[in-house]
C-alpha cells in the first residue's frame, strides 16, 4: 500500500476526478522513486569514494592514537597523578572510567532459576511490603533477558552485587584510553588565516 495523503485545496466532484487525481499521484510517486533511486546510486558512489579517499587519514589517526596511547601507558603513573586526562593546545588525552559486564554461559540459566526462586518466595510471602519488594526484584531480573533469550548486560550491570554473584556475572570497571582534538581551535586558526 502506498503513502496516505491528506487533502488540500480543490474539490473533487466525481469518481472520474478521483481516478485522475490518483493517476497524478501515482505518476508523481513514480518520478520521485526514480529520482531517489538515482540519488541513492550517486550517494553510494560518493560514500565509497569518500571511504577510499579517507582511508589513509583514518590509518594515520589510528597510528597517531597508538603512539599517544603507548606514551600515556608507559608514563601513566607520572602523567595522571592529579587528573585522569591532560589538555594540550591541540587536544586532550587520558583515561575515562569504563564499566562493562562480564557473563558466563551459565548466566542465562542461573538468571531463570533466580527469577523462579524469587517468584516462589513472592507467592509464599504473606507480608505485602516484602511481596511488593520481591515483585520489584523479579521485574528487574526479567528486564535482563530479551524475549529471544539474549542477556542484557546493561540491565545485569544494574543488579545488586548479590544478584550478579548468584548468576555468575561480574561488573568490571577499567580505564579506557581516549584522545580527542580541539576542532574549535583548528577552525578558529583557519578563520584567522583567511582574514
Amino acid at each position: 500500500m502506498g503513502t496516505r495523503y491528506k487533502p488540500e485545496g480543490s474539490k473533487v466532484e466525481s469518481l472520474e476526478d478521483v481516478e485522475q487525481a490518483l493517476n497524478e499521484i501515482r505518476n508523481a510517486e513514480s518520478e520521485i522513486f526514480k529520482i531517489d533511486s538515482a540519488a541513492d546510486v550517486q550517494i553510494a558512489k560518493i560514500r565509497e569514494k569518500a571511504a577510499k579517499d579517507g582511508e589513509k587519514y583514518r590509518n594515520s589517526i589510528q597510528a597517531a592514537v597508538a603512539k599517544v596511547q603507548s606514551y600515556a601507558d608507559y608514563n601513566k603513573d607520572e602523567l595522571f597523578k592529579k587528573a585522569k586526562s591532560i589538555e594540550l593546545e591541540n587536544g586532550t588525552f587520558g583515561y575515562r572510567q569504563s564499566t562493562k559486564v562480564s557473563v558466563k554461559k551459565v548466566t542465562g540459566e542461573l538468571l531463570h532459576k533466580l527469577i523462579e526462586r524469587k517468584t516462589e518466595e513472592m507467592k509464599a510471602e504473606a507480608d505485602r511490603g516484602i511481596k511488593a519488594q520481591l515483585k520489584e526484584e523479579i521485574a528487574k531480573l526479567e528486564v535482563c533477558i530479551k524475549v529471544e533469550e539474549k542477556l542484557q548486560k546493561k540491565a545485569i550491570g544494574e543488579l545488586s552485587d548479590e544478584a550478579r554473584l548468584a548468576i555468575q556475572a561480574q561488573k568490571i570497571t577499567e580505564d579506557q584510553f581516549f584522545c580527542e582534538t580541539k576542532k574549535e581551535e583548528v577552525n578558529q586558526e583557519l578563520l584567522k588565516a583567511a582574514d
